[in-house]
This record gives structure tokens, C-alpha cells and sequence, in this order.
């Protein structure tokens, strides 16, 4: 099973996952397409299986950068200042990976609905009880705005990431795009706003 897993991502490094076959994953891992296809239900379970395993390695990965305790004393700056760049160096490490799957979501609604499910358990709920405890984050709707604003974080971290010739967060070619949360005190690209 893992051989399948494997031998699918390694080919997701130079081929978009539309365009792999099953034959292609079957030879790379060694097994027959017959073996492939009584260990998973083609492709999509292939990818589903991959996603399982991103998400593992990916909660895993962020467990110390989520410490409820930290994320209740220390300051937000600070925090953020170490949790984005394990994000951007989680993304960009399975970058074929997290992009196969960032498209799945836009065509497959289980897909979708698996990947907002994973955020919310690992990422925006614990990181919203925290910063709901905390002085310093102040308004009239919190919650909504803390879940907001994590949701809008996460998805700007993907897609700079993950789609970095689209220049989704504005600002060419550089991680400075987050300036703000590195206390740089000058924007991207040296604007100084």
C-alpha cells in the first residue's frame, strides 16, 4: 500500500495528477494494476490516501507551534512568527502534493470536505479556543473574526505556497508578503508601508 502511495507522489513531481495513469502509479510502485485497484478504488483513492497521510504528517509537524499554552501567554507576534514559517516549509515540502489536492477541492466535494474538516479540527478551532482566552484580541464578534481571519490565513499561506507564479497575496516573488507578522517594519519589497 504504501509502495502505491509512494510511487504516486514521486510522479506528482513531474506530472499534474489528471495527467498520471493508473498503469504508470501500478509500474513505478512494482505491482500490477490489479493489485493497485484491490488496495484502492483508482486514482481517487490513491489521492484520499495521500491526503490521509499529508494530513497525519502535517498535525504532527505543527504540534509544538500550536501549544495551547504558548498560544495563551506569548505574544501573537511572536507566535506567528514561528508558526508561518513551518506552514510555508510544510506546503512547500509536498508542494506536488498539497497543489494535486488544492485543485481536488475545487472539482470534488469530498475532497473539499475533508480538507476544511481537517483545518478546522487541527488548525482554526484549537488556535480559536486559545486566542478567545487571550486580553489582546479584542471585538465585538471574537470568535467569528478570530475564525476569519485564521481561514484567510491558512489559505493565504496555500496558495502562496503552493501557486507562487499566480502571486496570489500581491507581492511578487518574496515571503515579505507576511512583513507584518516578522516585525520587518517595511513592506514587500521594501515599500515601507
Amino acid at each position: 500500500m504504501e509502495r502505491l502511495l509512494d510511487a504516486t507522489e514521486e510522479l506528482l513531481v513531474v506530472t499534474p495528477f489528471d495527467s498520471i495513469t493508473v498503469h504508470e502509479i501500478a509500474r513505478r510502485a512494482g505491482v500490477t494494476t490489479g493489485a493497485l485497484y484491490a488496495r484502492f478504488d483508482g486514482k481517487a483513492g490513491l489521492l484520499r490516501g495521500l491526503e490521509t497521510r499529508l494530513h497525519d504528517a502535517f498535525g504532527a509537524g505543527l504540534g509544538e507551534e500550536l501549544d495551547p499554552d504558548r498560544w495563551g501567554r506569548d505574544p501573537l507576534r511572536d507566535l506567528l512568527r514561528g508558526l508561518l514559517p513551518r506552514m510555508l516549509g510544510g506546503y512547500r515540502s509536498r508542494r506536488p502534493l498539497v497543489r494535486a489536492l488544492a485543485l481536488a477541492e475545487r472539482t470534488d466535494r469530498g475532497t473539499a470536505e475533508r480538507v476544511r474538516a481537517f483545518n478546522r479540527e487541527s488548525f482554526i478551532e484549537p488556535l480559536t479556543r486559545v486566542l478567545l482566552a487571550r486580553r489582546d484580541v479584542v471585538g465585538p464578534d471574537r470568535e467569528g473574526t478570530i475564525e476569519f481571519a485564521l481561514f484567510l490565513l491558512a489559505n493565504a499561506l496555500t496558495a502562496w505556497a503552493v501557486f507562487p507564479e499566480s502571486d496570489p497575496v500581491g507581492a511578487g516573488s518574496s515571503d515579505d508578503a507576511f512583513h507584518v507578522l516578522h516585525g520587518s517594519g517595511s513592506g514587500p519589497r521594501g515599500s515601507g508601508a
